[in-house]
């Protein structure tokens, strides 16, 4: 008896968690396809209403927006013929991360008002309930975030920021991280406790 119970626990969490990936990927991915259509929608604001920023950013920022929606949209149809593999959701992490710090590194690096969305992207793949995966993405987003803060420092860009300030945003990606982890931790206390069906 005391064998069995761990054994149903454990199947009681793979279930709960595979069916929480499953509705999770597609949730994200509307997110994210979301958001990168109103990104878009500010953008061409800013470029033909307000002349906010030159035709070179623009472009630049258009194109990698246009690569960004092509593949949440290549996600939608893996996900329609049933394509999935582990994998999947940390190869979008990096090609999230890579494309939001190429889009920052365009508009005014470290001190673009686009700094926050490391956090949005960590908090979206919060969705997953999956802890590896969390923190495969904070870690993630943190390299791009110094790569883009290094970069500008590298070539003394008027947008590089303090060490401090570095310091200070590095350390709320991970105390961000931190309290994701708890929300996930307590999820999976609350389904050891509850009965899946009720998801």
């Amino acid at each position: 008896m005391s064998t069995l119970l761990p054994l149903q626990q454990s199947e009681k969490l793979f279930i709960a968690e595979r069916l929480f990936n499953v509705k999770s990927s597609l949730v994200i991915n509307w997110i994210r396809l979301l958001g990168i259509f109103v990104f878009t929608g500010i953008q061409f604001l800013n470029f033909y209403q307000y002349a906010s920023v030159t035709p070179a950013v623009h472009q630049a920022i258009t194109y990698i927006l246009l690569f960004w929606g092509v593949i949440s949209l290549s996600l939608f149809i893996f996900h329609y013929f049933k394509i999935s593999h582990v994998t999947f959701k940390y190869l979008v992490a990096i090609i999230d991360t890579a494309l939001l710090s190429m889009i920052i590194l365009s508009a005014d690096g470290p001190r673009s008002s686009l700094i926050p969305l490391y956090l949005v992207l960590i908090s979206l793949v919060g969705l997953y309930f999956d802890l590896k995966i969390l923190w495969f993405t904070i870690i993630i987003n943190t390299i791009g975030f110094l790569g883009v803060t290094y970069y500008s420092s590298r070539y003394q860009l008027p947008t590089a920021i303090e060490h401090s300030q570095i310091v200070i945003f590095v350390a709320i990606l991970f105390m961000g991280g931190g309290v994701i982890s708890q929300i996930i931790r307590l999820f999976r206390r609350l389904i050891l406790k509850g009965d899946v069906r009720e998801l």
